[in-house]
């Protein structure tokens, strides 16, 4: 026999070999691999007769069972992972998607579903039962609470909405839907039903106080430069708004008149049978009590989609004839990016859109650190699908306060946009509304070129004749649930068709 330092190489019956330190003494010719040996054992009756034996006796033993079953969940095979790159994700939908169209892999899918159910019962009926229980439902709607407050849920929510209203097929068939007579007369009987009202005051009553209506109202009176009282949502609202039972939006002093009691309705809240009874309830309190020291007026939402009108009225209420112009020297302007938070207000107020449009590139002129006009280049839309260099961009939005209006100020502040563009965008479109009376004098000034005339387009005036561009009611119908023709019809406006759009552009 060889030595215990001598390596050996011994081979299996089955073909397994294996190089090992022999030991003297010892007889190696009948060598098994270790799974041999132990088929050998279980071979033997009375070795598989004992085991057995000892196995029933451990497992009746409670701390044997206690350690098997904590040293299993050691064991346990971690869950595998889902997708975690946008490609793997879209891989697999894309996959799931072809499989769902094949007939038979539905109909293999449906027939196994309907066998489990008939074969193993989902839950059984005492699970039934407890799910069935008020604790149960109490417990999952305090869980569900949860989850729907939380930020990450509510901007996930917002994201996926937002993605599905993009799609244009999506956008009609809701549409289509909401301008049936069936949808119509199923909405009054909703509506009209004292538990979905109730519901309804419980979810307007945990809104903020203070409106974006209301904040227009007090931005344009700040610009304005008029003193008044408001409501506000972090702290009590100014004890001038409170006149007997009731709080107003705004209360506004008059010289030598009487106070303005302001308030701000919207299309559809205040159109709702509760809000229609506290509004009567409101007016004719001030009109029996207090109407030789107050005068109620009312600015609707759809009347704030035409800035110029609630202005005008402003101006006409308070006895105030021209704006205040605030002189500068364009040394003193900053042109920086400006975020959409901080224009979009100065659009609402200032722009015949209102709208920030596509959003984009967005550059300010800051006078003392406050916004006093805006520049945004937006993607190219639809209407620029013949223009060549598709990556360039749409002059969509260009804005100036009133109070700062200067010769030459509006070229002078775009052509700095212009050069604070990234160079890749070589080529710059615009377009002017002769419609509005714009005639491009400030796009002609730096040098754009007439590149097109685009035909007419239609808009809509009011019966005292305010003018609102055609997207801006058609969103406003669209909120109501209602055809932009019925929108027109319920609220006085009349369809009139503009001039026509100059297309001008400008190579870099």
């Amino acid at each position: 026999m060889p030595s215990i330092t001598t390596p050996i190489l011994l081979t299996c019956s089955c073909g397994t070999s294996k190089i090992i330190k022999c030991l003297a003494n010892r007889d190696y010719s009948n060598w098994r691999c270790a799974s041999c040996a132990i088929k050998a054992k279980w071979a033997d009756p009375e070795y598989k007769k004992k085991k057995t034996e000892n196995a029933i006796k451990s497992w009746q033993n409670t701390n044997y069972c206690q350690l098997q079953e904590n040293k299993h969940k050691k064991l346990r095979k971690p869950k595998r992972k889902k997708f975690t790159t946008a490609e793997l994700k879209q891989f697999q939908s894309e996959h799931s998607k072809k499989l769902w169209q094949r007939p038979e892999y539905r109909a293999k899918i449906v027939d196994s579903s309907k066998k489990a159910a008939i074969n193993k019962p989902h839950i059984s009926d005492e699970l039934l039962e407890y799910y069935r229980s008020a604790e149960y439902r109490q417990l999952m709607s305090l869980s569900s609470k949860k989850i729907w407050q939380s930020n990450e849920y509510k901007e996930k929510q917002k994201a996926g909405l937002k993605a599905r209203w993009q799609n244009e097929s999506f956008r009609q068939k809701i549409l289509a839907t909401k301008s049936t007579p069936e949808f119509k007369a199923k909405m009054c009987i909703i509506q009209s039903d004292p538990e979905y009202i109730k519901k309804l005051q419980n979810a307007l009553a945990s809104l903020p106080k203070v409106s974006k209506l209301q904040e227009t109202l007090y931005s344009i009176l700040n610009d304005l430069g008029i003193k008044y009282y408001r409501e506000h949502n972090d702290k009590p609202d100014d004890e001038q708004c409170i006149i007997g039972p009731w709080s107003f939006d705004c209360i506004i002093p008059r010289q030598d008149n009487r106070t303005l009691l302001i308030e701000c309705n919207g299309d559809f809240i205040h159109r709702l049978p509760t809000k229609r009874v506290a509004d009567k309830a409101k007016s004719t309190y001030i009109t029996r009590y207090h109407s030789d020291t107050h005068e109620l007026k009312t600015i609707w939402e759809h009347e704030f989609a035409c800035k110029e009108r609630v202005i005008s009225s402003l101006r006409y209420w308070l006895g105030l004839n021209k704006i205040d112009i605030i002189d500068f020297e364009f040394g003193q302007i900053k042109i920086e990016h400006c975020p959409a938070k901080d224009y979009k207000p100065l659009l609402q107020k200032y722009h015949y859109l209102q709208t920030g449009g596509r959003g984009g590139i967005a550059f300010g002129a800051y006078l003392r650190d406050q916004l006093i006009a805006v520049c945004v280049f937006s993607p190219l839309g639809r209407q620029n699908i013949d223009i060549a260099d598709q990556t360039a961009r749409d002059l969509s939005r260009l804005c100036i306060h009133p109070s700062y209006q200067k010769k030459n100020f509006a070229s002078w502040f775009v052509s700095r946009c212009i050069k604070q563009l990234p160079q890749s965008y070589r080529t710059i479109v615009a377009y002017c509304d002769t419609t509005f009376n714009h005639n491009g004098a400030i796009y002609k000034a730096l040098n754009f070129t007439i590149d097109k005339i685009v035909n007419p387009d239609y808009w809509y005036r009011s019966a005292d004749g305010w003018v609102m561009h055609k997207k801006t009611l058609y969103n406003r119908a669209v909120n109501l649930s209602l055809k932009e023709a019925e929108y027109a019809e319920q609220f006085g406006f009349t369809k009139v068709f503009g001039s026509e759009k100059l297309r001008f552009v400008f190579e870099r």
